[in-house]
């Protein structure tokens, strides 16, 4: 009787787990950890009021997701969850990093237009305005990302342009970035910023990150031809892991196999910087 009470306890754990959300505060939790779930905190600030653009809107909040494979509610810094609120409509979600009015995402579910942009290069416009006028941020430091495609279409949104910003640091880039869409009519629909600051104090070692990025081609190199397989790089970055460590990533295409069976995947690769 013991053990079918114990193993239905634990049952009712793991499936609360998977749901990764929480409707009675974190206190049930303590000790469980979970990678990137959702759950209510009872303890949040229920009210608050965020000015985006010249415009305040009252909010009421929502959850709270961990970024990290940290305790619910415990995360390493203000970087480790995202609290979102919404507006009275439910419309307009806001994201604040943990616990702080320093907003991070934006999503606005109600946007309309009557007139189409007639180019990429508007909606680049938009964005690129967005980002350093209504946001604050420096495009000296955040390069938009040239390579990605600009146009995009999603069955839940419709047409939309994307722009993908990351900071540069000591000519390193990091994962301090920043993601933003312009709807057909040149609505900003939604923006992610990730990490904001979070490197800005950090004294980067040249010599430590060619050295590291080195050990880990090797290491690449190694698990891949393990397989048979082969790599190309399809980005690379500085960022912080789980820990608050800093790390070289590197995101890598990988093919295996052989004449028909042959396939790719993406991998990402990463090693602590000592």
């Amino acid at each position: 009787m013991k053990k079918k009470t114990i193993k239905l306890i634990a049952a009712i754990v793991l499936s609360v787990i998977a749901v990764g959300v929480l409707t009675s505060g974190i206190g049930s939790y303590v000790g469980v950890r979970t990678a990137k779930a959702a759950y209510y905190d009872n303890s949040k600030e229920k009210v608050k009021t965020c000015e985006l653009d010249g415009i305040k809107t009252e909010l009421t909040y929502v959850r709270t997701k961990n970024n990290a494979n940290t305790f619910f509610g415990k995360p390493k810094d203000k970087y480790g969850a995202v609290d979102t609120y919404q507006d009275e409509s439910g419309d307009i979600e806001y994201r604040f990093y943990y616990n702080t009015d320093e907003i991070c995402g934006y999503i606005n579910h109600s946007l309309t237009g009557t007139e189409p942009l007639d180019s990429a290069e508007k909606a680049r416009d938009i964005a690129d305005n967005y980002v350093e006028k209504v946001l604050g941020y420096s495009l000296n430091e955040y390069r938009r990302d040239p390579d990605e495609p600009e146009n995009d279409y999603s069955e839940w949104t419709g047409p939309e342009y994307k722009y993908h910003y990351s900071k540069y640091i000591d000519g390193y880039k990091t994962d301090d970035e920043i993601f933003v869409s312009v709807d057909e009519y040149g609505n900003v629909e939604w923006f992610t910023a990730r990490n904001r600051g979070r490197y800005d104090s950090e004294k980067f070692n040249a010599e430590r990150i060619s050295s590291c990025r080195e050990k880990l081609v090797k290491e690449i190199d190694k698990a891949v031809g393990q397989r048979d397989g082969t790599w190309t790089v399809n980005d690379e970055y500085l960022a912080a892991d789980d820990d608050g460590k800093i790390c070289y990533f590197i995101k890598a295409q990988c093919s295996y196999g052989t004449g028909s069976d042959r396939y790719a995947t993406g991998q990402t690769f990463s090693r602590k910087i000592k």
